[in-house]
């Protein structure tokens, strides 16, 4: 029973983290709660949303050189200068698209990193 306790205690503060990590990078969706924040970037599970903060960390501090870290991260940043979420398959960004239509009735097209790392959301 400790041990599981113990379990969960770390998990609930990985999940914890990985939604510090992710509001940090993206200021914009400090609003949203972990559950939130799973559909909206189209993850499946806690463990995928630790698992994508755990990429953002690691590579946030890179040197964000085009030519010697394209398949990394991309610079995109919005009309206001922030990050911009970089969804790594097109089926994260296409469930992204229909939570923002059916949360907020915005329309939103989805659009390939001119980095070539991933898709964008981008407003009409």
């Amino acid at each position: 029973m400790r041990r599981e306790l113990k379990s969960i205690k770390k998990q609930l503060e990985a999940k914890s983290r990985a939604v510090g990590v992710i509001k940090a990078i993206y200021p914009f969706l400090s609003d949203m709660d972990s559950k939130t924040l799973i559909i909206y970037l189209g993850l499946d599970s806690d463990s995928e949303l630790i698992e994508f903060a755990d990429y953002l960390s690691d590579n946030r501090d890179i040197n964000h050189s085009v030519d010697s870290h394209r398949e990394y991260i991309c610079n995109c940043t919005d009309r206001e200068g922030y990050s911009k979420v970089l969804y790594r398959s097109f089926r994260q960004a296409q469930r992204a698209k229909d939570y923002i239509f059916s949360a907020y009735k915005n329309r939103v097209s989805i659009y390939p990193c001119p980095y070539r790392v991933g898709w964008h959301l981008s407003s009409y």
